[in-house]
């Protein structure tokens, strides 16, 4: 089988098996009042839950490596956050998550789940970029040659830890406002849309500050993803300490005309996020390497690349 044409069988593989598969381990999940709307650990079965959250990110990241081995770190990303869109799409929304009297789900239960899947996926994230080369695609520059993986040292610190921790809170930042801005309801595909955008934003950014730093390679992509991660965490955190009791009557109440709703932030479930940042961090990433890219030939006179 040629390269080119695996190119299309691995992502139709990922997005119609292995995805779906993943997906169904999730859904087979129930709430404590028996609702097929629920997330692995505000489900009746946590542990179980849990589990199943486990074996879809190995699944995620066995597949991502194996893309990425042959494409390209960002094909990694790419296929790796299909796995995880369908894992996020088989969930409940953040209306019927918790906004059932019943369910027994809080906005703390989330912080933890977005905690634990979050650490799946950062796992998933450092195997990609660790062994997998970075494309022309990846580089932004059309008709560069590969570049070999990171070493350990060069992908845990890549730039100053000033550097990092601003690129981390910059790309945090933006992530909430274009959440904030396109998380207009509750529905699962706008809230993942919303989250992906947010992704494409954070990778932007972060590739933005630490360009600079990284002359000869894009930023890892792991920065954004830590940095959506810790978004779905502080702003599930956040509402809990703000609405209190009263998170099931904003959660009823997001779409209507009631008063209390539930924040855009919050609308966008832990699941979401990941699913969001795998997917649009490496867009946001490689997009921002290819304007640098741009910028530096035209300022020194030459024909940028064609794109």
């Amino acid at each position: 089988m040629s390269k080119s044409l695996f190119k299309w069988v691995d992502s139709l593989l990922v997005f119609f098996v292995v995805g779906p598969l993943a997906g169904m381990l999730i859904a087979s999940l129930r709430a404590v009042d028996g609702d097929r709307e629920t997330t692995p650990l505000t489900s009746a079965t946590p542990l179980l839950g849990a589990l199943y959250l486990l074996v879809a990110g190995v699944a995620a990241c066995l597949c991502g490596l194996l893309g990425g081995r042959l494409f390209g770190r960002g094909r990694g990303y790419t296929l790796a956050g299909l796995v995880f869109g369908w894992v996020a799409w088989r969930t409940g929304n953040a209306r019927m998550v918790l906004g059932d009297l019943d369910s027994g789900a809080n906005l703390l239960l989330l912080a933890g789940e977005g905690v634990l899947a979050g650490a799946i996926a950062l796992g998933a994230a450092m195997v990609i970029e660790r062994f997998c080369h970075l494309s022309a695609e990846d580089q932004g520059r059309p008709g560069n040659a590969d570049l070999p993986a990171p070493t350990w040292a060069q992908l845990l610190r890549p730039a100053p830890v000033p550097a990092m921790l601003l690129a981390m809170f910059a790309a945090a930042l933006t992530a909430s406002v274009l959440a904030w801005l396109f998380a207009f309801s509750v529905v699962k595909g706008q809230c993942l849309l919303a989250a992906i955008i947010a992704g494409v934003g954070a990778g932007v950014v972060s590739q933005l500050i630490l360009a600079p730093k990284l002359p000869d390679r894009p930023a890892p992509i792991w920065i954004p993803l830590a940095a959506m991660i810790l978004v779905a965490v502080a702003s599930a955190v956040v509402a809990r300490v703000v609405l209190g009791a009263d998170v099931i009557a904003a959660a009823r109440g997001t779409g209507s005309i009631a008063r209390l709703q539930l924040w855009p932030l919050n609308r966008i479930l832990p699941l979401d996020w990941i699913a969001g940042a795998l997917l649009g961090a490496r867009i946001g990433t490689d997009w921002a390497a290819s304007m640098l890219e741009r910028g530096v030939h035209h300022a020194d006179g030459a024909q940028p690349h064609a794109s």
